[in-house]
């Protein structure tokens, strides 16, 4: 992966496993698919990044001036508490809907 003039070291070898982890994802979309038959789920990513894709604004608008991703990975428990905080009764819905986090709603319906 080539490096970009302004990116560390760390933030390639982070950028190239976010990129292996998409492809991973992308290519065992069948498997995927029998996993969360059996009631297991994957993320894409991870949680910060999963959520990202549904919620990339509250998250900037949430934590300005800041990586946001990076930020909710540091101190997790923390940072995603003052998130949640943040979300909007639409936001939460986008979440509860969007196919990343199916499990919610599988939850959801067990009860």
């Amino acid at each position: 992966m080539k490096m970009n003039e302004d990116e560390t070291v760390d933030e390639v070898k982070e950028r190239t496993l976010k990129i292996n982890k998409v492809q991973i994802y992308e290519s065992e979309i069948a498997t995927i698919e029998l996993l969360k038959q059996e009631g297991i789920y994957l993320s894409k990513i991870d949680l910060e990044n999963d959520l990202s894709e549904v919620i990339a604004e509250r998250m900037e608008e949430a934590f300005p001036n800041k990586e946001a991703i990076i930020f909710l990975q540091k101190k997790k428990l923390i940072n995603m508490i003052e998130l949640i905080k943040k979300l909007s009764d639409e936001d939460c819905k986008n979440i509860y809907n969007h196919e990343l986090f199916m499990v919610l709603r599988r939850l959801v319906e067990q009860q």
